[in-house]
């Protein structure tokens, strides 16, 4: 079982990593990205600025409130760049769980140590004969593996985008 396990993981490995090399080659390396995320950054270190000064006065509030829309606005640029490379992602991660899961259809490629529950039950025990929910199919693992692998390696190679701002400020304490 142990051999099937990290077939299943090498192959999620493979195909986020060939996905994430094709986001870099159609964004990520391009300078319309990278001035993006860079005025990003520098949007939210100035939100952050004077956020953490606590002033109170509506001048200050505004600037934090245009600061947010223009983070909001970067960032939705930023989406729209990486809307087609986000589909070929897709197609890529999915045709590979088609090819592999015609491997290993109805078997048991690792166990939980855990009864899973709810929709994740679901989403390890797809495919799979029998009740035992501690059972995980190669739909489970690929799935569980190619979401941890693509964060990894985009965090990695520095694709993340800029933090956003919290939409809602909370509230300040009471003074007594």
């Amino acid at each position: 079982m142990t051999p099937l396990c990290l077939l299943v993981i090498a192959v999620s490995i493979v195909s986020t990593s060939i996905s994430e090399f094709i986001s870099w080659l159609l964004v990520y390396r391009k300078p319309a990205w990278k001035e993006l995320k860079q005025n990003g950054e520098r949007l939210y270190e100035q939100y952050e600025l004077i956020s953490s000064m606590k002033l109170q006065h509506t001048a200050a509030k505004g600037k934090l409130d245009s600061y947010r829309e223009q983070i909001k606005a970067n960032n939705g640029r930023m989406s729209r760049l990486r809307m087609v490379p986000s589909l070929i992602t897709a197609v890529t991660i999915f045709s590979a769980m088609f090819f592999v899961r015609r491997w290993f259809k109805g078997r048991v490629v690792a166990i939980l140590p855990f009864t899973a529950v709810g929709f994740i039950a679901r989403i390890t025990h797809r495919g799979l004969e029998g009740d035992d929910m501690t059972q995980m199919s190669m739909m489970g693992l690929y799935t569980l593996s190619s979401m941890a692998t693509r964060a990894i390696i985009q965090r990695a190679c520095g694709h993340v985008p800029p933090r956003s701002p919290p939409i809602m400020e909370p509230p300040a304490p009471a003074e007594e």
